[in-house]
């Protein structure tokens, strides 16, 4: 029988719709038949003992799980995954095995699947004994405030100590807890803030508390110029110039009162070229008689040296060689 092209298209619009209809059908029952489908489930631990914390894994992070359920809801689990939650209970050792179950899995609202197998079956956990140590805090002062400041005795810190709580590989290598940079601001004398502990510096370490009080008694660092002080002589060395200005820096207490005639500028002698002659030869400077905490530096840093005694160096000794006879 011959099939023509007209016999196909005519009612071509019912054709189409009983066809949808039939794929409505289908699409329909499968969905509300009932079967089996391995979904990939992430695995997420569940800490029940407070002696102990999760420091790695689980290994592996996601595993599959077998669930059984109409074909509809099997499609909404495996768009919207559910989770494995394993509660850790007993822990024996830092490295351990935990077998997984099927009820671990926490089936979203209102559907009707079950968990019925996992595979791998077990994950391993790693874990660390939670230990407590009291540290001292440590009051770190901000680079700029450093440039600026000279701090005179150990800063004041409300709590001095600070309880830490965590993994004992991290714990026990701490020997003290920092602070956030601390300015100094514009103070010249006392300065007295609140600040908190270093958090990156903890690693997620838990302290008994985040913010100390700190009080600390600085100084401001100024500079001084003392002008024309004389370097000291060296027999038989001119010394060109010999005078030079001092600049001299530091707290500025201690600069105020820095008595210019106490100080001492000289030139390094083991510096002197073995070879300086009449023509000079140019060699650094140092101050002497500072009192701790201050520094100093010439103007000029360099001086020119000569050594006239060493001018025309000495003749050598000559021995005169015998005459011989001539054939």
């Amino acid at each position: 029988m011959r099939i023509t092209l007209r016999a196909i298209t005519q009612n071509w619009q019912l054709k189409v719709a009983a066809l949808a209809l039939a794929v409505l059908l289908w699409v329909v029952v499968s969905a509300e038949q009932v079967t089996t489908q391995w979904i990939p489930v992430p695995v997420r631990v569940a800490p029940r003992n407070p002696e102990y914390v999760v420091t790695g894994g689980p290994i592996p992070l996601e595993v599959e799980v077998r669930f059984a359920g109409p074909g509809r809801e099997l499609w909404e689990l495996a768009i919207d995954r559910p989770v494995l939650v394993l509660p850790l209970n007993e822990v024996d050792e830092e490295n351990q095995v935990f077998v997984l179950d099927p009820r671990m899995v926490r089936i979203p609202n209102g559907l009707s699947v079950t968990p019925l197998d996992v595979r791998p079956s077990s994950v391993r956990v790693l874990t660390q004994r939670v230990v407590s140590r009291d540290l001292p805090v440590r009051v770190r002062i901000a680079r700029r405030s450093q440039e600026r400041f000279v701090v005179l005795d150990t800063p004041q810190v409300t709590p001095m100590t600070v309880r830490v709580s965590g993994p004992a590989s991290q714990v026990t290598r701490m020997d003290a807890v920092v602070t956030e940079p601390v300015d100094l601001g514009t103070a010249d004398s006392l300065v007295t803030t609140r600040v908190s502990l270093d958090a990156d510096s903890l690693g997620g370490l838990q302290v008994s508390a985040g913010v100390v009080e700190v009080a600390v008694r600085v100084d401001r660092i100024v500079e001084r110029i003392l002008p024309s002080i004389p370097v000291e002589p060296l027999d038989g060395v001119d010394i060109v110039p010999g005078r030079v200005d001092v600049r001299v820096q530091g707290p500025s207490r201690q600069v105020r009162a820095l008595d210019p005639s106490g100080l001492t500028v000289s030139v390094l002698v083991d510096s002197i070229p073995p070879g300086a002659s009449s023509a000079g030869a140019a060699a650094p400077v140092r101050v002497d008689g500072l009192p701790p905490g201050i520094t100093a530096r010439t103007v000029p840093v360099m001086v020119r040296v000569s050594l006239p005694d060493l001018a025309t160096p000495p003749e050598p000794d000559t021995v005169a060689a015998p005459l011989t006879e001539g054939r």
